[in-house]
C-alpha cells in the first residue's frame, strides 16, 4: 500500500500513528502490517455534524472556551487525577466499591481485557487505578472532545476502521504512545455469565510479543449490582472489581496451526475462561454477537444479494421536518414512527427495531425498543441503513420490507 504523508489538520500528537509503518518487524501470521487512513477534514466535520443538536451545541461552547488548551503539558495528566477522583468517590460514596489485586498491574504495560458488565466498565477501571492511563476503543462519542480524548490519551471512540486496520491501529498504540491497552472481548454490555470473545486482541498480542515476552496480558472481573449500567443513568448496588495475576501465554502458541500452534479461537476461548474460572462457571457461554457473525459469514451471499436490490432516498442533516421531528426524540419516537407519512425499510419480528424514513423530507431512523427504554438513531447515510438492515437481518431473523408508496425504492420482501 502506498505511503502517504501527513496532511495539514491532523495534529503532531495524532500524526504520528498514521504514515510509515512503525516497526514493521513487529507482525504475525495473524496480522499484515498496513497503513492507515487519513480522515478528510471534510469528513471530520461531517461525522461532527451526525451527532445530536444538543452534543453539537456543547461541544462548540467547549472549543471556544479554550478547553483544549488544557490538556497542554501537564494539564492532560492533572485534568485526568480530578476526573478519574472524583468518580472514585463517587463509586465509594454510591456503591461501596471494592477493589483486590491492584499490585497485579504490570509497572511496564499490559493488555488487559475484562468481562463486560456494564457501559460503565472503563470508568471503574480507571476509578480503581487512577495511576495508569490505558488505550482502546470505547463507544462513547463521535464528536470534537471524543477526538480530543483519542488525541491525548488513546481511548479512540472512532469506529472508522475495518478490522485489519483497527488491528494495527492498537498495534501502534502500544509502540508508539500508551504501554496499557484495554479490551472488552465480549463486545456487548450484559449481565450474564461470561461468554466467548471475539479474537481482535489476540492478533495484537502476538505482533507485539512477535520475538520474546514482551507486554502479558491482565485478566480484570467486574461484578455486582451497581456495574450493570446502561447509559449514564445513577445504579444502586456493590462494586467489586478484581485484577487477576498477568501472564504470558506460551509462545508454542503463536505458531501457525499446521506447525503446532492454537487457533485464535483456542487462545480467546482459554483466555475467557480464566474470566469465567472467577465466576464459578466450568464453561463459557455462546455470545449472541459472536453466533450473529458466524450466521453472517455462512450466509453472506444471501444477504449481499438481497441488499443489491435495496437502494433509498437518504437525505443527511441535522435536522428533522415537522412531519418526522418527534421520531428523532426518544419520548415520541415510537409513536412517531407509526404516522402514516413514515415508511417501514424493515420487518424486526422480535420488535426491538424499527428503521423508518420519513416520506416528506427522507430522514432514516432506527428506533430500537429494549426492556422499555427507546433510543433513536439518526442514520445519514445509505450505507449507516444498509448496517442496521444487515443487523436486523443477522441478528433479530428479520425481512426488508416493501413500500407501498414511494414506487420502487426497494421492492425485496
Amino acid at each position: 500500500m502506498k505511503q502517504t504523508s501527513k496532511p495539514p489538520h491532523v495534529p503532531p500528537r495524532v500524526a504520528v500513528m498514521y504514515g510509515k509503518i512503525p516497526y514493521p518487524n513487529f507482525t504475525s501470521y495473524m496480522h499484515e502490517r498496513c497503513n492507515l487512513p487519513f480522515e478528510t477534514l471534510e469528513n471530520r466535520m461531517q461525522r461532527y455534524r451526525r451527532q445530536p443538536v444538543p452534543v453539537i451545541a456543547w461541544e462548540a461552547v467547549l472549543s471556544r472556551i479554550g478547553v483544549k488548551g488544557i490538556f497542554r503539558g501537564v494539564g492532560k495528566y492533572v485534568f485526568f487525577k480530578l476526573v478519574v477522583r472524583a468518580f472514585r468517590f463517587y463509586f465509594h460514596a454510591f456503591n461501596n466499591l471494592k477493589i483486590h489485586g491492584l499490585q497485579n498491574w504490570p509497572r511496564g504495560g499490559c493488555i488487559f481485557y475484562v468481562n463486560h458488565p456494564g457501559s460503565f466498565d472503563p470508568v471503574i477501571i480507571t476509578a480503581s487505578n487512577p495511576n495508569v492511563i490505558f488505550g482502546g476503543f470505547v463507544q462513547w462519542g463521535n464528536g470534537w472532545f471524543a477526538d480530543l480524548l483519542e488525541e491525548f490519551y488513546g481511548l479512540a471512540s472512532l469506529r472508522r476502521y475495518n478490522r485489519q486496520q483497527a488491528i494495527e491501529y492498537m498495534i501502534r498504540l502500544l509502540l508508539l504512545k500508551n504501554r496499557y491497552l484495554g479490551f472488552a472481548p465480549e463486545a456487548h454490555p450484559h449481565l450474564g455469565p461470561i461468554e466467548q470473545g471475539y479474537t481482535t486482541i489476540v492478533p495484537v498480542y502476538a505482533a507485539i510479543n512477535h520475538d520474546r515476552d514482551r507486554i502479558p496480558f491482565l485478566p480484570i472481573f467486574i461484578r455486582g449490582q451497581g456495574a450493570h449500567r446502561f447509559g449514564v443513568q445513577h445504579v444502586k448496588g456493590p462494586i467489586e472489581i478484581n485484577f487477576l495475576k498477568p501472564f504470558f501465554i506460551d509462545r508454542s502458541w503463536l505458531k501457525k496451526p499446521e506447525e503446532g500452534g492454537k487457533t485464535q479461537r483456542e487462545i480467546m476461548d482459554y483466555l475467557m475462561m480464566i474470566l469465567a474460572r472467577k465466576n464459578g462457571q466450568k464453561e463459557l457461554e455462546l455470545n449472541p454477537q459472536l453466533e450473529a457473525s458466524r450466521r453472517y459469514n455462512e450466509n453472506k451471499e444471501r444477504y449481499e444479494a438481497e441488499l443489491q436490490q435495496f437502494t433509498i432516498d437518504v437525505r443527511p442533516g441535522t435536522d428533522s421536518c415537522p412531519d418526522c421531528k418527534d421520531v428523532s426524540t426518544n419520548r415520541q419516537a415510537v409513536k412517531g414512527a407509526t404516522r402514516p407519512g413514515m415508511e417501514h425499510i424493515v420487518v424486526d419480528p422480535t420488535g426491538v427495531h424499527d428503521l423508518v424514513r420519513c416520506g416528506s423530507c427522507g430522514a432514516c431512523y432506527n428506533v430500537a425498543t429494549r426492556e422499555g427504554k427507546t433510543w433513536v438513531t439518526r442514520l445519514q447515510s445509505l450505507k449507516a441503513v444498509k448496517g442496521s438492515v444487515v443487523h436486523v437481518m443477522v441478528e433479530h431473523g428479520g425481512s426488508l420490507k416493501a413500500m407501498a408508496s414511494g414506487a420502487g425504492r426497494y421492492v425485496q420482501e
